[in-house]
């Protein structure tokens, strides 16, 4: 079926604005946990499961989108997830008790974690291959932009207008898009028969749950360490036990065979470390603002602003590279600025200007956005078929869980290396200081790995 303009344009707007709303969802309640722990009684370390518990679960529901978006119809799938979401927001909003809350945040995740690939599917599958890098820049909007201002929101909601405001406006955001999903979205795409496999499913939910236990736990417990290896060791196995029976598999729930692709590997690398950068600015640059500085939820909020605002400009300069100049020069940019303006934080210290703060997070953000989402673009190039749908569902899945796993793991580091137990400037300084290691062998890999648009060479060499 050809699609007029309009009618694309619908699709897509749709589809993004479901996209935005499920990463709204992630970031918006990361400066609530002290709010709403009060409110409901609960530790914060049990209040922190509001914000990890939807991360997981997005995570693993991800994968299994490959599956649900080659079998169903788009109009099915979108308004069967997008009304589960909005179900879940409306038990938020009611919610009595802490764990009618907890349970309302995973009905939301489950939702979530289908919006977000199916709405990068649906982008490549109404855009011609030489429009993806600015289709996906505005895809960027969506799963950049939403994270970067949850902060921000939140704390203005939070202060103004009480922690209840957070999940008024998610379920009128989600009722509106539902909305719009039953009245213009249209099916796309191509359907291909597919079987799920369920001991794979169970296997990689358990596996990603018992690692991120794990390396939550010695953030939360630094001296506990055997309690923490255990879990973490196990979702290991598990992980293992998963990859090794997809490879077996004629139907896996993840076609890991996607990583052949040399387009897509070195591309979902560097989208991980792109995501790890987002994940550990919404979390540690409160930390540093609010612990160790001791600012306003608002105050902190609106240095973070900047930083988001900056993915509008971002975006369509990194759709405009890729389409026009290849990958390479994208990520070499954006990898070159997120590491520079992640080493300025390993000097920032208890009195440093909020607006030299704010400057040099917009630049890190910048450079992040610059990469990231014009090589998710990229990084499916190469795919044909169905496989399409599996690369997409990879990363969606795999740049959350990894993306968390390291994060956690930077705030472990950054209690470990913080005097007395609580978080201090050294110990966010350290923790920026691993960050620009990474960052600089994320800009190395894409100088010397990265090749430009004219390289023919998509499989790497078997061993």
């Amino acid at each position: 079926m050809e699609l007029t303009g309009k009618k694309r344009t619908a699709i897509v707007s749709v589809v993004l604005a479901g996209a935005f709303l499920a990463s709204l969802g992630q970031s918006l309640l990361t400066s609530s946990i002290p709010v709403l722990s009060k409110a409901f009684r609960v530790s914060e370390v049990t209040g922190e499961w509001l914000t990890t518990s939807y991360i997981l679960v997005l995570g693993i529901v991800s994968a299994l989108t490959a599956n649900l978006i080659n079998r169903m119809t788009t109009r099915k799938l979108f308004l069967g997830v997008m009304g589960l979401f909005t179900a879940g927001c409306a038990l938020s909003l009611f919610a009595r008790n802490f764990y009618v809350l907890l349970a309302s945040r995973i009905i939301q995740a489950i939702g979530a974690g289908v919006l977000l690939p199916l709405a990068q599917v649906v982008i490549l599958s109404i855009y011609p291959r030489e429009r993806h890098g600015r289709a996906f820049a505005i895809m960027g909007i969506a799963i950049a932009f939403a994270p970067a201002i949850g902060p921000t929101l939140a704390g203005v909601l939070l202060d103004w207008l009480g922690w209840q405001s957070m999940f008024y406006l998610m379920l009128i955001l989600s009722v509106l898009i539902l909305a719009g999903g039953f009245f213009f979205l249209q099916n796309v795409g191509e359907r291909f028969e597919e079987r799920l496999d369920i001991l794979s499913a169970l296997l990689y939910g358990a596996g990603f749950c018992a690692l991120m236990l794990g390396v939550s736990g010695y953030s939360q417990a630094g001296d506990k360490l055997l309690s923490s290896l255990l879990p973490a060791a196990a979702g290991v196995l598990l992980l293992l036990g998963f990859v090794l029976r997809s490879l077996k598999l004629e139907h896996p729930l993840l076609k890991l065979n996607v990583f052949a692709n040399r387009k897509f590997t070195l591309s979902f690398i560097l989208i991980v470390i792109c995501y790890l950068s987002s994940m550990a600015g919404v979390i540690l640059l409160p930390l540093y603002l609010q612990t160790a500085r001791g600012v306003s939820a608002t105050t902190s909020g609106l240095v973070m602003l900047p930083g988001a605002l900056s993915i509008f400009a971002a975006n369509p300069v990194g759709g405009k590279l890729l389409d026009s100049r290849g990958p390479r020069p994208v990520a070499i940019l954006g990898m070159a600025l997120l590491a520079a303006g992640t080493a300025a934080f390993c000097a920032f210290g208890e009195n440093t200007s909020l607006i030299v703060v704010a400057a040099v997070y917009c630049v890190r953000m910048f450079g992040m956005t610059l990469a990231m989402n014009p090589l998710t673009a990229y990084s499916v190039g190469g795919l044909k078929g169905a496989e399409v749908s599996h690369g997409n569902a990879i990363i969606a899945s795999m740049r959350q869980m990894f993306g968390t796993l390291g994060a956690s793991a930077l705030v472990a580091i950054t209690a470990m290396s913080s005097a007395g137990g609580k978080t201090d400037v050294h110990g966010i300084n350290v923790s920026f200081g691993v960050q620009t290691v990474l960052y600089a062998l994320g800009l190395i890999l894409a100088v010397f790995c990265i090749k430009d648009k004219s390289s023919s060479s998509e499989t790497v060499p078997a061993a």
